[in-house]
């Protein structure tokens, strides 16, 4: 994209639209030692924001309108960023493939922190933004379906998620969910302070930053308010009045987008795979297939893995051999060709261990032990699950208690965030869920969007394994990072039987959902009503 000039002292923030502000002010005090002084400069300017100079045609404005007042850390950011000499703190909003190159290859390791949240509160903060600054004439409707279709600025929402979160190992990446730092600012806060190496805050320190970064103190901050640019940019557009109505700092709240779109954009039951049309959840966005739509060409750790038409014919091979589960032709393969043979990877970036668990094979599994073969790599692709995530989908205990004894994690977590237990939970397999459990497997563990197992397990209507669930303790209220319980999971799937189970175990409804609402607003399943009347008589 550019060329750049690296410092120690770069930190990146790496956000979708319309979750930057409040990080932004939490993130520079904390690096800058809490300097209350130095953070009374515009924000922009503290904080420099990468692409500025493409989405606002701000030196377009400045030739046009002599009236119009803008610095140039916002026509020229790039430039600016390149001739600083103190620290950079840099905003983008684009994905990681955009990013400069040395830092894409590891060259370059500054730090990064990447900020998520709930794709409907960003789309709707999004429309408001945009009606802000003047360069958006859509109605709400029109906006979400061109959001929805990955047609407005940075978008597709999940890809650019994607491009950081299948990295979110690396050191140098710090995750951060918008809905925890409105839960317990002061943690996020720690985690961030830790990340970056700066000294613990004590009670005060924390006291203060926490009431600084309140909605009402950052709403009438004129450091972050951005009032004077904004009144430049009414000068300069056609229509010159300011819609008093529409404020930077808007409303500082999760699930906004319940009160603005509940029923106007995508209401019918033909919309149910959308982003809109239920609770967001990744158990409503997992493909049933985890095979990668294109061709791999990826770099994993430090090994480059190819894979084409015309790769190898002996590759073709291994997972031939492998996948007839015969021992003895798989060590007439290796004898042929070398051990190195073991360590192919498919068309889809599976290795011989892949397809020894899905189909169950104890005895392959065991000789790719033996044999040093890698048994627990992810595969290449946005899903990323390992061998042993494949046993478990189709219940082979057998292979996951092989695999748990070569060294395996019994928590190892796919690029989405799911376990072993989640995957098992997730198909139904009770028994390997139960096996998992006894080897340490912890129930209260969180994928990318914050579901549980026991999410997963409402969500599919395995009522077996709610159960066993439950008997070891997983919390039947936690609600995921946009605010679904697995009752409202369970309601918007139409498993009756699960949703009695909840309703007999926990009648209280968290956060803004009632169960009964979705019932309503999803169309799943009428006899629910019969479920809840008979168990809370409503």
């Amino acid at each position: 994209m550019f060329d750049y000039m690296y410092k120690p002292s770069t930190l990146y923030l790496c956000l979708l639209v319309q979750r930057t502000t409040w990080t932004q002010e939490m993130v520079y005090l904390i690096v800058s030692d809490l300097d209350y002084e130095g953070a009374k400069e515009t924000l922009d300017k503290r904080f420099l924001h990468l692409e500025c100079g493409i989405l606002m045609d701000f030196k377009g404005y400045k030739a046009n309108h002599p009236e119009f007042q803008c610095d140039d850390y916002l026509i020229e950011p790039i430039e600016v960023i390149k001739n600083l000499k103190c620290r950079r703190l840099i905003k983008t909003h684009l994905p990681w493939d955009l990013l400069p190159l040395e830092i894409r290859n590891g060259t370059k390791k500054p730090k990064i922190i990447h900020v998520f949240r709930n794709p409907k509160d960003v789309c709707v903060s999004y429309y408001y933004h945009s009606k802000l600054l003047r360069y958006n004439s859509s109605t709400l409707e029109e906006f979400c379906k061109l959001f929805l279709s990955g047609k407005t600025a940075f978008s597709p929402y999940w890809n650019n998620i994607y491009s950081y979160w299948n990295r979110r190992n690396l050191p140098n990446i710090l995750f951060i969910c918008y809905e925890a730092m409105k839960q317990d600012l002061a943690s996020v806060i720690r985690k961030v302070t830790e990340f970056l190496e700066k000294k613990e805050l004590n009670k005060n320190e924390m006291d203060c930053l926490v009431d600084h970064l309140s909605f009402s103190n950052m709403k009438k901050n004129p450091a972050v308010a951005k009032n004077e640019l904004l009144a430049s940019i009414y000068k300069c557009t056609e229509k010159k009045e300011t819609n008093t109505t529409l404020q930077f700092i808007r409303v500082g709240k999760v699930s906004v987008y319940l009160v603005r779109t509940l029923y106007k954009v995508y209401p019918s039951p033909g919309s149910a795979r959308s982003v809109w049309a239920e609770p967001q959840t990744f158990c409503s966005m997992v493909a049933d297939t985890d095979h990668p739509a294109t061709s791999v060409n990826e770099r994993e750790g430090n090994v480059t893995v190819e894979a084409d038409d015309n790769r190898d014919s002996l590759q073709k091979t291994i997972f031939d051999v492998v996948k007839t589960g015969e021992v003895s032709d798989i060590e007439e393969l290796v004898e042929k060709t070398g051990s190195q043979i073991l360590r192919a990877r498919d068309e889809w970036g599976y290795t011989p261990a892949h397809w020894a668990a899905l189909d169950g094979n104890v005895e392959t599994m065991r000789y790719l032990v033996d044999k040093s073969a890698p048994i627990d790599l992810s595969c290449l692709g946005i899903q990323g699950p390992r061998p042993i995530h494949w046993a478990c989908r189709k219940g082979h205990s057998a292979v996951v208690q092989v695999l748990l004894q070569a060294g395996v994690a019994v928590n190892a977590a796919d690029f989405k965030g799911l376990t072993p237990l989640m995957t098992a939970c997730m198909f139904g397999r009770t028994a390997t869920a139960a096996f998992l459990l006894g080897m340490g497997a912890l129930n209260n563990l969180v994928d990318i969007n914050g579901d549980t197992a026991l999410h997963w397990a409402a969500y599919k209507g395995h009522v077996d394994v709610m159960k066993l669930l439950m008997y070891s303790g997983a919390d039947l209220q936690a609600p995921d990072y946009f605010g679904s319980t697995p009752l409202h999971l369970a309601c918007i799937s139409g498993s009756v039987t699960c949703v009695k189970l909840l309703c007999e175990k926990d009648l209280a409804f968290t956060y803004c959902w009632i169960p009964v609402h979705i019932v309503f607003w999803s169309f799943k399943c009428i006899y629910l009503f019969t479920v809840f009347n008979f168990v809370i008589g409503i």
